[in-house]
């Protein structure tokens, strides 16, 4: 099987699962089967008598279904098991792919942020000045595709303490409004608590 077949079953294979989905058709072989067949449009008059049922409003029974793969794919052709195989071998693959990028986005998240807190707790346990804090978050600061130091960037931070009985979400709107203070009086400035 070569890669464009590959690739077109495959395509065919994401077009059938949703369609299962969407009209509660249950997955076993035959059921497969036959939509797969739909999808792949190798059969015009099933497709036309799918159609008409879905466009009149009648459910896809079992029955039906199992009626429809009789009389258009067990009389009149042989579902290649070798071609289905394949098309979920690449589709397990593509999902098998997908999570180790997952997994690896995950890893590079996590190790970023177990940096960001090492840091913070550095500021808190040196007790750094507002320069030396906007020293550490610009060599935070990295290209997200190379890991690379971006070097001179502008910083704008909005400083705010919890005062008693406040919420964090109280907290953090007024930070986040000391923020936007700092960027619209030019940038790369600190806006401490007013």
């Amino acid at each position: 099987m070569s890669k464009a077949e590959i690739e077109k079953s495959f395509q065919i294979l994401k077009g059938t699962v949703p369609l299962l989905l969407k009209h509660n058709i249950s997955a076993i072989p035959t059921n497969y089967a036959l939509w797969y067949t739909y999808v792949s449009n190798d059969s015009e008059q099933l497709k036309q008598e799918i159609d008409e049922s879905i466009n009149k409003g009648y459910p896809l029974s079992a029955l039906k279904s199992k009626d429809l793969y009789r009389h258009y794919l067990s009389e009149k052709q042989e579902v290649d098991a070798w071609q289905l195989r394949q098309s979920i071998e690449a589709m397990i693959l593509e999902v098998s792919s997908s999570m180790q990028d997952t997994q690896a986005d995950t890893t590079q998240f996590k190790n970023v942020m177990d940096a960001s807190l090492d840091n913070l707790a550095k500021v808190e346990r040196e007790g750094l000045t507002v320069s030396e804090v906007m020293t550490l978050v610009r060599s935070m600061v990295k290209d997200r595709r190379s890991g690379v130091v971006l070097g001179d960037v502008t910083v704008s931070i909005g400083v705010s303490q919890k005062a008693e009985k406040e919420s964090s979400s109280e907290l953090v709107a007024r930070a986040d409004e000391l923020l936007y203070k700092a960027k619209n009086l030019g940038r790369n400035r600190v806006m401490p608590i007013a």
